[in-house]
């Protein structure tokens, strides 16, 4: 139970005002359900692991050397399909409600992987439209983590690698697009 209300109280406790105002974030958190980023710290290492970003209602909580690192590298299309990915999770959650939806996501597997698939899909459709190219060691990566126990393993990898490439292969259809593979 307490890593259950950890997520709803906790979270601002243990984490302070992160970087929103950096023109890049600004402008890719303009008009999404992703409000602010806030810096955990060190009592998240206690329920997650230091890397993983943790959304909850319209705020992303992250990993302040691994946020600034990554606005310093200038990674915006990246940026743009996280922050879609997470935009997506806190529509949902206004959708269905905070609560039931965490519950839901922490205690039932299907919905999890149901929910991060639809996360997912957003996120890829940032880098088809903006043309970004797609390899093949990308689609193994999202499917590695898809896969990994920071979902609770909720999928094989290979299952997870078949969805990541039938999607990809559906967006860029979509898209009118190529993809590009690199093994």
């Amino acid at each position: 139970m307490l890593s259950l209300m950890f997520p709803l109280v906790g979270c601002f406790l243990c984490s302070s005002p992160g970087n929103s105002t950096d023109p890049m974030i600004a402008n890719l958190i303009h008009d999404t359900e992703i409000k602010q980023i806030r810096y955990k710290n060190w009592m998240w290492n206690c329920f997650v692991n230091s890397d993983v970003l943790v959304e909850v209602g319209d705020t992303l909580f992250v990993d302040q050397k691994l946020w600034e690192a990554t606005i310093r590298e200038k990674r915006e299309v990246w940026l743009a399909g996280l922050i879609a990915h997470e935009s997506t999770h806190a529509a949902r959650q206004i959708n269905m409600g905070l609560v039931g939806w965490i519950i839901l996501y922490g205690t039932n597997t299907k919905f999890r992987l149901d929910e991060e698939k639809i996360a997912s899909i957003e996120g890829w459709r940032v880098y088809i439209k903006r043309e970004e190219a797609i390899f093949d060691y990308d689609m193994r990566g999202w499917a590695r983590e898809m896969s990994s126990s920071t979902y609770g393993n909720i999928i094989t990898y290979e299952e997870a690698l078949l969805f990541v490439r039938e999607t990809i292969v559906k967006l860029l259809k979509n898209h009118d697009a190529t993809i590009l593979t690199n093994n």
